[in-house]
């Protein structure tokens, strides 16, 4: 279990994870360009990124609030 930032606060949230072996090399630099616009991204039509935790070889998992869609 990979526990980041948030794990404690016992709050519902959306985790995207993207496994490395599925990336070539130009979807890894987008998807660490993504991660840090959104470190400091804030607008109320963009979720927020409240965590993340880049491995290098393993994978990528991103913690943003959780929207429910109605």
């Amino acid at each position: 279990m990979v526990c980041l930032q948030s794990c404690t606060a016992r709050e519902v949230v959306a985790i995207k994870c993207v496994t490395k072996a599925s990336l070539n090399r130009v979807s890894s630099e987008n998807l660490l360009t993504e991660i840090e616009l959104l470190k400091t991204l804030r607008h109320d039509h963009i979720v927020e990124l409240k965590d993340f935790q880049v491995r290098p070889t393993i994978s990528s998992c991103c913690v943003f609030d959780y929207c429910l869609v109605n």
